[in-house]
């Protein structure tokens, strides 16, 4: 089968794993694949990637390509699609030029991975500015969440969304969702839907050794560092939790802004807080590999986060907010789910100090069984993937 991936970014964050793993399973299932990208850094990080750089295209835009349709662009992309004629295209992030980029599909079945809740949530993150849950833009949410200061922008932005929610209806055949929670709010939103979790590439992790818990034992948070993140408040509680406790908290990703790396300094000064920055991935699974907890403190509604499934991979203890997807990721003794808001501090603690079962499997047998993934790592979701694609 003749296979066309389209993603803005060759690499990145989630989406550009998911797009790298599903490219491997397909070459090795002897699929005929192509990807074509929309990434003015491209020439900087072709270099880095690990697949075939001859079944790539990549092609430039600029920043007023968000906003309208560029015909010169257009036609470029529709030649490249039309050359290689793909029996299906499998689309990821559209943002460089949404109004361009849909509209090229017409006239091939095209099927839409999302990544996040940016089809419903001008901020992509479905929390209100009190941090409580929103049920997207039709709770009036480009009033009520103060998503701008001007009105007449804001305005703009909700007659944006609308319109390309009505572009992407029509364009796109169906929707797959790797979580059951981001599903049902597309569903809601009249999107043909259906949930298929995320490929990982299991080969990466054939020779994890079982971890014995020592007396040092190892946090990772790996991540964007801002306040939706809720690496901070996670943060506030680790400043107490580690007074009295031998750890260490190892933070792997960047600032989202310059205010959150100040913030994230006012930190540092504890010594038991290191600060690695961003690395490659391949990198952040050798620092898990290392660990002995993996956190992801998430305010926001997280979707399915990949690092959730390395950390179960690498035998981490995975500590997950009650955000999004993360909490149908966490169905056994392997994951914790806490209230971000309400109880951080002392659930952190109960969790990875006190839970009966947890510790008790611990501290008998030395490891954490990963009997949980057999089937969200099989090779099978490619195959059920496929299923939906006709």
């Amino acid at each position: 089968m003749k296979l066309l991936i389209i993603n803005d970014n060759l690499l990145e964050g989630g989406a550009e794993i998911y797009v790298k793993n599903l490219i491997k399973i397909l070459l090795d299932k002897k699929h005929d694949v192509r990807l074509i990208t929309f990434d003015n850094d491209f020439e900087s990080k072709i270099e880095k990637y690990d697949i075939n750089h001859d079944i790539i295209t990549n092609i430039k835009h600029n920043k007023l390509d968000k906003i309208k349709f560029h015909k010169k662009l257009y036609l470029k992309l529709r030649q490249y699609i039309d050359e290689f004629s793909p029996d299906k295209i499998i689309v990821n992030n559209l943002f460089a030029s949404p109004f361009t980029q849909y509209r090229a599909l017409e006239g091939y079945d095209a099927y839409q991975v999302v990544h996040d809740y940016h089809f419903i949530c001008p901020k992509s993150t479905c929390i209100k500015s009190d941090y409580e849950i929103c049920s997207g833009y039709k709770e009036n949410c480009f009033k009520n969440c103060k998503y701008h200061k001007s009105k007449f922008l804001l305005k703009i932005k909700e007659m944006q969304t609308k319109k390309l929610e009505n572009i992407r209806k029509k364009h796109i055949k169906k929707f797959i969702s790797p979580s059951d929670c981001l599903k049902k709010y597309l569903y809601n939103y009249g999107y043909n839907v259906v949930c298929i979790n995320n490929p990982v590439d299991v080969d990466k992790f054939k020779y994890v050794d079982y971890k014995k818990i020592n007396e040092l034992r190892i946090y990772t948070y790996v991540g964007m560092i801002n306040e939706r993140k809720g690496i901070f408040k996670f943060l506030d509680a680790f400043k107490a939790f580690s007074l009295n406790n031998n750890v260490i908290l190892n933070i792997i990703g960047k600032c989202s802004t310059e205010n959150d790396e100040l913030i994230l300094n006012k930190y540092l000064n504890n010594k038991k807080i290191n600060y690695i920055g961003k690395i490659s991935n391949d990198d952040v699974l050798l620092k898990l590999k290392d660990s002995n907890f993996l956190i992801v403190p998430s305010l926001w509604m997280e979707n399915y986060p990949t690092t959730v499934i390395e950390g179960m991979l690498t035998k981490n203890l995975i500590l997950g907010s009650n955000r999004g997807g993360i909490p149908e990721m966490l169905i056994n003794e392997q994951t914790m789910v806490f209230d971000i808001l309400n109880k951080m501090k002392r659930q952190i603690r109960i969790n990875t100090c006190r839970h009966n079962a947890t510790m008790h499997y611990l501290n008998n047998y030395g490891y954490i069984p990963l009997w949980i993934l057999v089937k969200v790592l099989s090779f099978g979701m490619v195959c059920e993937l496929f299923t939906i694609l006709k």
